[in-house]
């Protein structure tokens, strides 16, 4: 028979092992509670660090899109003398002519390229932030130009941006692009200034565009400065221009401020070129539908020379590659050739 203190004993030792049991439950709840917070502090940390960066990147691109205001505003501000002066010039000329809406805005063309040649530093200078605005978000597509409608503070412009990726070499991209942006298709009463600052890398021309407008025969002529800006690791082309109405779109005008990019790709052998380009209409009539067709043909006149310089810059670029690739073909076979003669 078991005594009263073995009784005891027992029980005690079975008290004692479900209090150890007991704490070892708790203790490994507590681990696992341990373990659970900490993942959740880390995924709380990871979090905060995703939010410090996300407002890292949105405060970056908040003051990108405070300075890319900023130099839109002091842009449309220019455009906006230029256009109160020669509405100025406009309205003395029609007092001259007793108010008649066939006066023409005069102009003298060498003070006005020599205007335009002066500001293509600035608009250099404004490189770098007009394509972190314009083209950051736009990957490389087959078409180059993709045109929208803007108004700052009431001026209205169209922007166009694009990006191109070139399966050539960056300094052949170059070369041929500077060939071509020179608009020598553009000969239509072509007249160009030599007389301009670093003649070597500025162009300075003015052209004639024809087209029709409700079966009647309408034409712009061209005011067009470029220059080149060569970097150490990219090609850079700025440009200015004027479109002034002619026939039926007399007293109308557009002006033009453009940028141009290009430089190697992360791919090999590739070149990336991108452009960007700004025109803002300047209509002296009250004719809107025709003022709107002046415009429509503007932007189809730079729509097409994009184009014509896009297609010939691929077929002058495939041209040079075959006929490197044809010359080695050919060494080739001589260097074949010659060795089969010696032996």
């Amino acid at each position: 028979m078991v005594s009263k203190r073995e009784i005891r004993r027992l029980k005690d030792r079975i008290r004692r092992r479900q209090t150890m049991v007991r704490r070892k439950c708790e203790r490994e709840a507590l681990n696992w509670e341990i373990r659970e917070l900490s993942k959740q502090v880390e995924l709380l940390r990871s979090r905060v660090d995703a939010d410090t960066c996300s407002l890292a990147t949105a405060s970056r691109h908040i003051q990108g899109l405070a300075d890319e205001r900023r130099e839109l505003r002091e842009e449309v501000r220019k455009r906006a003398v230029l256009i109160h002066d020669m509405r100025n010039l406009l309205h003395e000329k029609l007092q001259e002519t007793g108010g008649s809406n066939s006066a023409k805005l005069e102009h003298s063309e060498s003070p006005l390229i020599q205007q335009y040649v002066r500001e293509l530093a600035g608009i250099y200078q404004q490189t770098t932030s007009v394509f972190q605005m314009c083209i950051m978000n736009m990957s490389p597509q087959s078409s180059i130009i993709q045109t929208t409608r803007e108004n700052q503070e009431g001026t209205e412009f169209f922007q166009s941006c694009g990006k191109l990726l070139m399966p050539f070499g960056y300094y052949q991209t170059r070369s041929f692009l500077w060939r071509l942006a020179v608009l020598a298709h553009r000969h239509e009463d072509r007249k160009a200034y030599s007389d301009v600052e670093d003649p070597e890398n500025t162009l300075a021309v003015r052209f004639r565009v024809k087209g029709r407008y409700a079966e009647h025969p309408v034409s712009m002529m061209i005011h067009y400065v470029m220059r080149r800006y060569e970097e150490e690791d990219r090609t850079v082309l700025v440009w200015r221009s004027l479109s002034e109405g002619e026939g039926a779109f007399k007293g109308m005008y557009a002006d033009e401020t453009g940028w141009c990019v290009v430089y190697s790709s992360s791919l090999d052998a590739s070149t990336v070129v991108e452009t960007c380009s700004r025109i803002v209409p300047m209509h002296f009539c009250s004719d809107g539908d025709l003022a709107k067709q002046f415009t429509a043909v503007v932007l189809s006149a730079v729509s097409e020379d994009i184009v014509h310089i896009s297609m010939n810059l691929d077929k002058l670029l495939l041209d040079e590659a075959l006929e490197h690739i044809h010359i080695a073909s050919e060494e080739k076979m001589d260097t074949h050739g010659l060795s089969e003669t010696d032996g």
